[in-house]
């Protein structure tokens, strides 16, 4: 839940909008950011929106859900063509989630549907997509620490956060 933060941030000529599950995050965006469309729903609530998209950013949401694929091509359906569709989402075939193995911090109950970036990249491509970029981000972040390095020596433990752990794919919808 990203409580409308990433959308507040874009310039106020951009129109905003948003879907979100959580009554609380709807609440909160409507009474925060005025100039967000905020409304609750789900994946398949997009279909109702009359409206086509220069970007979606659906960071995070694709491990959450029973039927991605479905996903992908209701949002390719709501792209323009060369819209942008940026996902993120862990890396299950990273090297410490491997080495961690049931210990790897981002195998959670809610997390229903990981993927390997290998598998990830199929799935975008099947959809009618190319991929522009892929971020791994990890060095620059608060997560950078001597303290998260040296955790990475005991797989006993919960894995600490570390580059590759997550990716982010920067796609383009194909014409």
């Amino acid at each position: 839940m990203w409580i409308g933060f990433f959308l507040s941030a874009l310039n106020n000529s951009i129109e905003k909008y948003g879907i979100e599950e959580s009554q609380f995050a709807v609440d909160y965006i409507k009474d925060n950011f005025k100039d967000i469309n905020i409304r609750k729903g789900n994946i398949d609530d997009v279909n109702s929106l009359n409206i086509e998209f220069d970007v979606i950013m659906f960071y995070h949401v694709i491990e959450h859900l029973k039927f991605p694929n479905k996903s992908i091509e209701i949002l390719s359906k709501k792209l323009k063509n060369k819209g942008l569709l940026i996902i993120g989402t862990p890396n299950v075939g990273s090297f410490f989630s491997k080495f961690f193995g049931k210990n790897y911090r981002l195998y959670k109950p809610d997390h229903i549907c990981l993927y390997k970036l290998s598998a990830l990249k199929l799935l975008i491509e099947k959809n009618n997509f190319y991929i522009e970029k892929i971020e791994k981000p990890f060095f620059g972040t608060k997560y950078n620490n001597l303290k998260n390095f040296l955790r990475l020596f005991n797989p006993k433990k919960v894995s600490p956060p570390f580059y590759n752990s997550i990716v982010t794919l920067y796609c383009r919808k194909r014409i």
